[in-house]
This record gives C-alpha cells, structure tokens and sequence, in this order.
C-alpha cells in the first residue's frame, strides 16, 4: 500500500470550511493532508495565499478530533522560514515536510534535532535512503508537462515521489514502480486563483488515486 499525502497548497484560502471538507474527504479515503506554511514576507507570499494561523490552528484542532472524525487524520505542513516553523512546531506535530527549495536549508537539521518523529524531504538527487528522513524525488517544474521515463530504480535511492504531472496516470505508474510515498497537489474547488491550482488534481481524480493506492 502506497501512502498518498494531498497537498492543498494554497486553494484553502484560509478557508476553515474549505480545510474541514479536505480533511473529511482525507479521512473518508485513507489519504493525509499537507498544506503550505509560509511568512507574508518570504518570497513565496508574492504568488500565494498566507495561511492564517487562527485558521490553520483551527483546522488542526478539528483533525485531531476523533469524536468528529471517527479517528485523527495525519494532518501536516511544509515550512518555508523560521517563523513558520516556529509556529508550526508549537503544535507538536508528527510530521513536517520541506520543498525542493528547502533541500539544502538548515532547517532540516534543525528539524531532526527537534526530533520531529517524521521529516519529509523533496530533493532531485541524493545517493542512497540512508539517513532519518523520508526522500521524495521531485521534478522542480511547476507542472511537469512530458512524460517521464519512470524506473524502479528511482525507487531504490527514493521513499517516493512529489509528483507535478497532469493528471494521475504517471502518478500510477509511479506506484507501479514502486513508490512507497506519493505527494499529489489536489483541489477541492473547480478553480482558486493560485499557482497550485493549475496542476492539482480534482477531487474524483483524488478518489481515484487513494482507491489504486491503497489496493
């Protein structure tokens, strides 16, 4: 079985309903949620939507909520500068997740020092699993928009992948050559004006894929 994180990048729009119907949909279908976290002063605030942090504390206390949910969903975030992490951190979480941008930030270290239970790491190259993170391959093109020659033994120096592609048939036959970790940027709306959202997939797509995941 394939772990499927849905990334909502930023389509929530700080949006607590918006983050409550994507944690619902994650739960019903087996899948973990990750949104981005970033400071109205990083660069990445130019073209995205900040999270609010009421919203987002909100969003997490409702994730946690088994007597709502039935049971807790993996409810997690990438961090983008040190004010994010610092937020983000307070709430104990058991995973955090860095960017392709991120891959060479000192806050990784940092992370595992913290001895956050699970780190999340989208990078382009690295030698061998070896070491305390998770690696995910990523193809830092925003979206992939070809196809990919996809080999298994990507799935030897690689827990999975963060994938960009249109669409979920490459992402299938990601977990056919292995992958044990699929990042896929979805969306809950038909349309929300964020880079994201040119690439995510939709919500039947989504189903879809946690149903070939997890057979």
């Amino acid at each position: 079985m394939t772990r499927i994180i849905l990334d909502i990048g930023s389509t929530h729009g700080s949006n607590l309903n918006y983050l409550r119907q994507a944690i619902d949909f994650c739960v019903s279908n087996g899948c973990e949620l990750k949104v981005q976290l970033f400071s109205q002063d990083h660069p990445a605030a130019a073209n995205n939507l900040v999270m609010d942090h009421d919203v987002f504390a909100s969003a997490w206390e409702y994730s946690k909520n088994p007597a709502i949910l039935g049971y807790p969903c993996n409810f997690h975030a990438s961090v983008f500068d040190e004010k994010s992490y610092q937020f983000y951190k307070s709430f104990k979480p058991r995973t955090i997740k860095f960017a392709h941008s991120m891959c060479n930030s000192t806050l990784i270290d940092r992370a595992l020092e913290d001895r956050f239970p699970e780190v999340i790491v989208s990078r382009d190259y690295i030698d061998n699993m070896s070491g305390r993170t998770v690696n995910l391959l990523c193809i830092p093109q925003y979206p992939v928009l070809y196809k990919l020659d996809i080999q298994p033994e990507w799935f030897t120096r690689f827990h999975g992948f963060s994938d960009h592609t249109l669409g979920i048939d490459q992402t299938r036959a990601m977990i056919e050559a292995g992958a044990q970790v699929i990042e896929k940027h979805v969306r809950f709306r038909d349309y929300e004006d964020c880079p994201d959202a040119r690439f995510a997939i939709d919500e039947r797509q989504a189903k879809w894929l946690a149903l070939y995941a997890h057979v």
